[in-house]
């Protein structure tokens, strides 16, 4: 019975079952489901700092209905190793820059509300992402494509820029995503897992040989020789170190057996 519902939900049903809190207070507040107190609406202040945002769970789940236009997936971020939902296809490739970036250890979608005052021209923004990094800082992401964003949006943008500089988190727009550096993290993420890491002698001497500035083929060919497992294991090395950032290459370019490697 209850697949029969979700079967059958529209976004108007769904809208109605979305905690969507209205801000009557002249200035901004957060929203938020906080996992021991349950709804919380606080104003927007210091005391938001200790909050571990980026461990939340979604107050605007993804869901999927009959006839759906829009892509949804989940993506495992590789960097805490959690499933990740994601509503467009922008998302997920918007999330996948993020973990190759290497500069977030975890990363929530739409934990938040953030709330507006009566003047604002929308009542309430969920950003798309909210990602902690090493250092502690906080990084709220708003993900949306150019082609639709309206006046609306955009000051809803600025609005979270401001609260965000407020508070010391910063904040990112990714608007459009360049299609052959998206393609080339397609290739090196299947590689991401610790699984796929080479064994450390193999890794020093690929980043060693590096140094040469080699093509992916030359070092395939030196680490890998002629035997498809050995050969199979140097590539999928080569791309896991590409993909933590131990070896470079230019991703503005397709990624082929004669881009050139080089070391850190």
């Amino acid at each position: 019975m209850a697949g029969s519902r979700r079967a059958s939900e529209t976004p108007s049903t769904r809208a109605q079952r979305v905690w969507q809190p209205t801000n009557h207070a002249p200035y901004p507040q957060i929203g938020y489901i906080d996992p021991q107190r349950g709804r919380v609406i606080a104003r927007i202040g210091p005391h938001l700092a200790g909050i571990a945002f980026e461990t939340m769970a979604p107050i605007c789940p993804v869901r999927t209905w009959p006839g759906q236009r829009n892509h949804e997936s989940t993506y495992i971020f590789s960097r805490s190793d959690t499933s990740i939902r994601c509503g467009s296809g922008l998302q997920e490739q918007a999330l996948m820059l993020l973990d190759f970036e290497n500069h977030f250890d975890t990363v929530s979608a739409q934990p938040l509300w953030l709330l507006w005052p009566p003047s604002m021209p929308r009542q309430r923004h969920a950003p798309t992402f909210v990602a902690r990094t090493r250092d502690g800082g906080l990084t709220v992401v708003d993900v949306r494509a150019s082609a639709f964003i309206g006046d609306a949006h955009r000051a809803a943008f600025a609005a979270t820029a401001a609260v965000c500089a407020e508070l010391g988190w910063n904040h990112r727009l990714i608007e459009t995503l360049d299609a052959t550096v998206t393609g080339n993290l397609v290739i090196l993420a299947r590689c991401a897992h610790p699984r796929c890491a080479p064994p450390a002698a193999l890794a020093a001497d690929l980043i060693a040989a590096a140094g040469a500035l080699l093509s992916i083929g030359e070092l395939t060919d030196r680490f890998g020789g002629s035997d498809p497992d050995s050969r199979a294991m140097a590539l999928t090395g080569i791309y896991h170190l590409l993909w933590n950032g131990r070896l470079r290459v230019r991703l503005d370019r397709p990624l082929t057996m004669a881009s050139v490697i080089g070391p850190r």
